[in-house]
């Protein structure tokens, strides 16, 4: 996963089992100011894109994610200034699939 942003705020992510955790802070945020989507790359990758502002700050990341995370799973929460996005795999895809030899 790639990221790039615009401000300083602290970013990690975990991956396990497929699943990506991202984890943001986003102190004095409301849930409403902030704003989560996706869009599909030409190159079949897609981008999600967090942004949010209000009256003090402004938050902008940005994410190139593979292709093979369910956008209609994603999963998103804030708690105490933490701001925490699921990305989950599609049912049909894996990393490694074994061939039968006939």
């Amino acid at each position: 996963m790639t990221y790039y942003y615009e401000n300083n705020s602290s970013v990690e992510h975990n991956e396990q089992k497929g699943q990506t955790d991202i984890s943001i802070e986003v102190p004095g945020f409301k849930k409403e100011e902030i704003s989560i989507f996706f869009e599909n790359g030409e190159d079949g990758n897609s981008v999600l894109y967090v942004k949010g502002e209000n009256a003090k700050r402004k938050l902008n990341k940005v994410f190139s994610i593979s292709s093979h995370y369910d956008q209609n799973k994603t999963e998103a929460s804030i708690d105490l200034g933490i701001l925490k996005i699921s990305l989950k795999p599609l049912e049909h895809y894996r990393k490694q699939y074994k061939v039968e030899i006939k």
